[in-house]
């Protein structure tokens, strides 16, 4: 079993920082069981992601957002973001005791700004993804965003062998996406928002693959949102 590990250099403030940052998510994903769509919720993810953009600049990290999915060794998500483009053999993995992570000198490690919401999906449906299949996602998936919770008008998900293709059509997070694409396109590889995030996540407990973001491609005129996922390499 293997386990990501990294160092990061950074001073106490700034790991008490990140912390805030998590458990300020937690609490912002605490939301009713039946999503409200005004532009008002999706929005005010903006300065979270914003002060995560500024930590990412002050290290100068420009690799994607590579997610990293629980395993025995972690059951936590993790957000991983090289200071360069890094390609895919290059994504540092060893052996590590139980429990334990390092963190190395190669970028930064962030809770995904999506766990929440797959946290929240499995507990309100009471399933686990981990026992999805990928081609049994689209189905899935519909249920819940369009179905239960309102979140899109529409979703669609082609699997091409370790590349995934998803389209959500009116996405309640579409003008932030925007948004995030004038003020800081290279964000929406690295942090994505919150429900790019939380699929994202869900690819990699399925898969029990590393995935990253490939590319994220937004139609204002229909508002539809296009985003490839690429599932690397086995944890």
């Amino acid at each position: 079993m293997f386990i990501i590990s990294f160092i990061i250099n950074i001073s106490f403030l700034g790991i008490v920082g990140l912390i805030i940052v998590a458990i300020s998510f937690t609490f912002l994903m605490v939301i009713p069981q039946k999503f409200r769509r005004e532009n008002i919720f999706a929005e005010s993810f903006f300065s979270t992601i914003f002060g995560l953009s500024k930590i990412i600049s002050h290290f100068d990290a420009k690799g994607n957002g590579f997610i990293i999915p629980p395993t025995a060794l972690t059951d936590k998500f993790l957000l991983y973001i090289p200071y360069m483009q890094e390609r895919l053999s290059e994504i540092p993995l060893g052996i590590r005791k139980p429990n334990r992570y390092m963190l190395v000198n190669r970028g930064l490690l962030f809770l995904p700004i999506g766990f929440s919401l797959v946290e929240l999906f499995e507990k309100k449906l009471n399933i686990n993804f981990s026992s999805i299949g990928l081609f049994d996602l689209a189905e899935l998936m519909h249920q819940i965003l369009v179905d239960k919770f309102n979140m899109v008008t529409n979703i669609y998900i082609e699997v091409f062998s370790n590349k995934i293709l998803v389209q959500l059509v009116d996405s309640m997070f579409f003008d932030l996406s925007y948004r995030l694409s004038i003020e800081m396109p290279k964000i929406l590889t690295q942090i994505g928002n919150p429900l790019s995030s939380a699929i994202g996540c869900i690819l990699s407990k399925i898969s029990e693959r590393i995935v990253y973001v490939a590319s994220y491609k937004l139609n204002t005129s229909k508002k539809l949102t296009e985003i490839v996922y690429i599932l690397s390499k086995t944890i």
